[in-house]
């Protein structure tokens, strides 16, 4: 079963491997002054579905990054 997705403060590194766009998004949705998907749709300029993809898939990446230095 997958637990919530939740950035820790060890998360910085792996963030910083991110897209820029999707550092902004995955921050902004990850923080309190990110507010709904849609709002950071309107707020980025960018369609709703792209917004869910890049957070889905910085999630993921971050994810991988952290069983990876888990492993190491």
């Amino acid at each position: 079963m997958k637990r919530p997705f939740k950035l820790t403060d060890d998360d910085n590194a792996h963030v910083s491997k991110l897209a820029p766009s999707s550092q902004a998004l995955l921050i902004a949705a990850e923080t309190d002054i990110g507010g709904s998907y849609a709002q950071l749709s309107a707020f980025f300029n960018i369609p709703l579905g792209t917004v869910k993809s890049r957070i889905n898939r910085a999630r993921n990446k971050i994810e991988a990054l952290r069983e990876i230095a888990e492993a190491a």
